[in-house]
């Protein structure tokens, strides 16, 4: 299969967008999954945020994302806004790593 998926933010629901060229096998393929949608507007299939559907379209699971309960790397993303002579405003982006 012929295909780009990632993590999508659909209606303030997470989903997991899938998009290919319009093949009508691909599209009977993609409906086989439980609450598969089109979005029109955006013009890709949306499938429910699983650790299955995760896997099947081969995306890091959840969990692997978010930091272990101990920490051992955490990046912040630090953004500074700061005025210079009241006339020119510079946005300062900073990573920290604790």
């Amino acid at each position: 299969m012929n295909f780009k998926a990632k993590t999508v933010l659909h209606k303030g629901t997470s989903r997991i967008a899938v998009y290919f060229k319009k093949n009508a096998s691909l599209i009977a393929r993609i409906k086989t999954f439980e609450d598969a949608r089109w979005s029109a507007s955006k013009k890709y299939w949306h499938l429910p945020d699983t650790d299955a559907n995760r896997l099947h379209f081969k995306l890091p699971l959840a969990q692997s994302l978010n930091p272990n309960d101990e920490g051992k790397l955490v990046l912040r993303l630090l953004s500074v806004t700061f005025s210079l002579k009241d006339t020119v405003q510079t946005q300062l982006v900073l990573i920290v790593m604790l």
